[in-house]
């Protein structure tokens, strides 16, 4: 889990490092933090064997590490489409923490090493798809309003539901004890039973059952 304080630890830890001139040390630390976050992201991380990182400027590691961790919130919330597109800023900058060597070309075989395990990262989005539901889906589900499920969201009725960069809900199936296609199977069943009682007068719903 995202801890702040661990991340404060962190970034006083690699402060100090550098400015004890620690060089081998720090570049051990910056690249577990790389290896940290691209492993949760299921990316190969071989290309971290070759190389020996260093921290151009004390503000250019705050841009690395502030980008690191929203690549990890975004992870925990299971904003998966955000991370991805967050890897790309990531793996951008990297090469500027690598010392020597022609940053073009490192940013290059970086992208084809990390590619190597592409699938994988689709298949973490594509679970996330499956998962979830939209606030539409579940107002559907349950007969409500989609008004009224943003408002129990808001809430905390559904304790890991969480927000999209857009501002849309998004709430894991998990809470719901039928299928969306389930309670459309049944509103459709509903609506025949009604239009067969407008019609023959009432009836006994197990009858259909």
């Amino acid at each position: 889990m995202f801890k702040e304080r661990d991340e404060q630890v962190l970034s006083e830890t690699v402060a100090l490092l550098e400015h004890e001139q620690k060089l081998d040390s720090l570049s051990v630390v910056l690249k577990m933090m790389v290896e940290r976050t691209l492993a949760l992201l299921h990316k190969s991380t071989d290309f971290l064997d070759d190389i020996n990182v260093s921290i151009p400027s004390a503000d250019f590691f705050q841009t690395f590490h502030q980008l690191d961790q929203e690549i990890r919130r975004s992870i925990e919330s299971k904003q998966i489409r955000k991370a991805n597109e967050l890897l790309v800023d990531y793996i951008d900058i990297l090469p500027s923490l690598v010392s020597g060597g022609n940053p073009e070309q490192i940013r290059k075989l970086m992208w084809a090493d990390i590619m190597f395990k592409s699938d994988q990262f689709a298949n973490m989005y594509e679970q996330e798809q499956m998962e979830i539901y939209t606030s539409s889906e579940v107002a559907e589900l349950l007969g409500v309003t989609d008004q009224t499920i943003r408002r129990w969201c808001e809430k905390g009725k559904y304790p890991e539901a969480y927000r999209t960069d857009g501002g849309h809900w998004r709430i894991p199936k998990k809470y719901f004890k039928i299928s969306l296609e389930e309670a459309q199977k049944r509103k459709i069943f509903e609506q025949k039973l009604s239009d067969f009682n407008a019609s023959n007068g009432e009836v006994d719903e197990s009858e259909w059952m």
